[in-house]
């Protein structure tokens, strides 16, 4: 990560057009997850550097690429999400499992009713 005057933190994107550069500092990064979610990245936890391309891609020709620090890896991953079973998943059993004995009930009641 650069540090600009006044000890403004930022990284330095660079975007190559065909041949054509440009470089662009980026004090804020907008990351959406795939599951829908919005991160903002910013100051000590934005990347080294970040290269962008556009154009032809060709093979072993990258489009994207962000270099992270050495240090720090893994910082900026999400925490694994519960494993199975979780409550969500369990009100889910246990409303599926009380569907299951109601409707059984149900056909009996009506099958007793019958001559």
């Amino acid at each position: 990560m650069a540090l600009g005057p006044g000890g403004d933190k930022h990284t330095i994107m660079t975007f190559v057009e065909n041949g054509r550069v440009i470089q662009r500092r980026v004090h804020l990064m907008k990351v959406v997850d795939k599951d829908g979610k919005v991160n903002d990245i910013e100051g000590d936890r934005l990347p080294d550097y970040i290269l962008m391309q556009s154009g032809k891609g060709y093979k072993g020709n990258h489009l994207g690429q962000i270099l992270l620090g050495r240090n720090d890896p893994g910082e900026n991953r999400r925490p694994i999400k519960e494993r199975w079973p979780n409550i969500r998943d369990v009100g889910h059993l246990v409303i599926g499992i009380s569907f299951v004995l109601l409707l059984s009930r149900i056909v009996a009641a009506v099958a007793e009713m019958r001559p």
